[in-house]
């Protein structure tokens, strides 16, 4: 719970600055954790983080991460 709350912090107070930071918690064996990662990606809404969500689209094993992706994307 607290990184996922560190993530969505991260997002808000450093946006861009810390994308590299969030998007390689995109790599985390926890589902739970790739999904805040893409909720905080999402939250920077530039172009860098679009394309990492894209980027790990494909390769991502839960559904529910891919869910989460599909529906951050869409709303971009």
């Amino acid at each position: 719970v607290l990184q996922r709350k560190a993530l969505h912090a991260l997002a808000k107070t450093a946006g861009a600055a810390e994308l590299d930071r969030i998007a390689a918690f995109l790599a985390s064996d926890d589902t739970t954790l790739r999904e805040a990662a893409v909720h905080a990606l999402a939250q920077i809404k530039t172009d860098a983080a679009r394309a990492a969500l894209e980027a790990h689209r494909g390769g991502e094993s839960s559904t529910a991460v891919t869910k989460a992706i599909d529906e951050e994307l869409a709303q971009w």
